[in-house]
């Protein structure tokens, strides 16, 4: 699965998730100072999906229409960026080939996938 990080991705995570195999570009990379309207066009541009901690791009992805690659949310805020880092190396692999053109969010004890338009 190929991934692009929003600025709010702790680095641990990227590291781990590189680590495991996963192609993880950083959002300001790809699209360096721009806004998250931008980003959200980008990452699907690069062919990738969006891994996040911002709730907000669930409307920015729906109101574009145009991720097909879809967005990866983690909404684990008391969790360390280790105990992130081990939920997002569970589900990546179960997500991949459900992700296209869906928002999901990942939390601590589930997984909600859902479309984008």
């Amino acid at each position: 699965m190929r991934l692009v990080a929003d600025e709010n991705v702790e680095s641990e995570v990227m590291v781990a998730l590189r680590r495991a195999g996963y192609d993880v570009a950083r959002g300001r990379d790809v699209c360096p100072g721009a806004p998250d309207d931008q980003v959200i066009r980008e990452a699907p541009a690069s062919g990738r999906a969006l891994l996040t901690n911002d709730k907000y791009f669930r409307e920015l992805a729906s109101r574009s229409g145009r991720v097909r690659t879809g967005v990866i949310l983690l909404q684990m805020k008391s969790q360390t960026g280790a105990a992130k880092t081990a939920r997002r190396l569970e589900v990546l692999p179960v997500l991949g080939p459900r992700l296209e053109g869906h928002f999901a969010v990942v939390a601590a004890q589930r997984v909600r996938v859902r479309p984008l338009s």
